[in-house]
C-alpha cells in the first residue's frame, strides 16, 4: 500500500491507544470503568529502558540531526526518568564528546526535574489540577517534560510535538 513510516505510526496509535479510549467511553458502569482504567496499559508507567522513549527520541533525531550535525558538531537526545514524570533534553555537542545520539541518564537532572515539576501542575481548585507538557528553549538546549504514561510517548505523539518545536524554531529564527 505504501504507507510511510509517519502512517504506520498514526495507525498504531489508532490501534493500541485510540481504540482503547473509545471502549474506556462507551463503558457505562463505573466501577467496569475503573477496573478497565486500572488494567490499561495506556497509563501504566514506563520503565527507564522502555524502547518506546527511544522511539519517541528517533522523530527527533530524524527530524534535527541532519540541519545540526555538521562543523564538528552532534544533535543528541538526552532522556531522564521516573516514576513520575520523563524528560528529554535535546542538544548539539561537539563531535568530540558524542558517544550515541540518544542517551539515556543514569540519574535525575535535578535542575531541570525541579522546574519542570514547578512547572507542570496548574492549581485550579483544592481538588483539581490540570496536567500539561512543559516544553521550553534555553541557551544552549531544547526540552520537553510530560507525565511518565505509555500513551504520551507514543511515536504518533512524536511527530506531533516535534512539529511544534520545528515551527516555534522556525518562528524564533524569524523573529532575531
Amino acid at each position: 500500500m505504501g504507507i510511510s513510516c509517519d502512517e504506520r505510526d498514526l495507525i498504531d496509535y489508532a490501534l493500541n491507544i485510540s481504540r482503547i479510549y473509545i471502549r474506556i467511553n462507551s463503558i457505562v458502569n463505573s466501577a467496569t470503568r475503573i477496573k478497565f482504567l486500572q488494567s490499561s496499559p495506556l497509563f501504566k508507567a514506563i520503565q527507564k529502558n522502555d524502547h518506546l522513549l527511544i522511539d519517541y527520541a528517533e522523530v527527533y533525531i530524524e527530524r534535527f540531526a541532519d540541519s545540526f550535525n555538521r562543523n564538528k558538531k552532534r544533535f543528541v537526545v538526552e532522556i531522564y526518568h521516573s516514576l513520575q514524570i520523563i524528560g528529554m533534553k535535546f542538544k548539539i555537542i561537539d563531535e568530540k564528546k558524542y558517544t550515541n545520539a540518544i542517551i539515556v541518564s543514569p540519574e535525575h537532572d535535578k535542575s531541570l526535574f525541579a522546574m519542570a515539576i514547578t512547572l507542570s501542575p496548574e492549581r485550579i481548585t483544592d481538588n483539581l489540577f490540570v496536567q500539561k507538557d512543559v516544553r521550553g528553549f534555553e541557551k544552549d538546549f531544547f526540552y520537553i517534560f510530560k507525565p511518565n504514561e505509555r500513551r504520551l510517548w507514543h511515536r504518533a505523539i512524536a511527530h506531533l510535538d516535534v512539529n511544534e518545536f520545528d515551527d516555534a524554531i522556525l518562528k524564533a529564527g524569524r523573529n532575531k
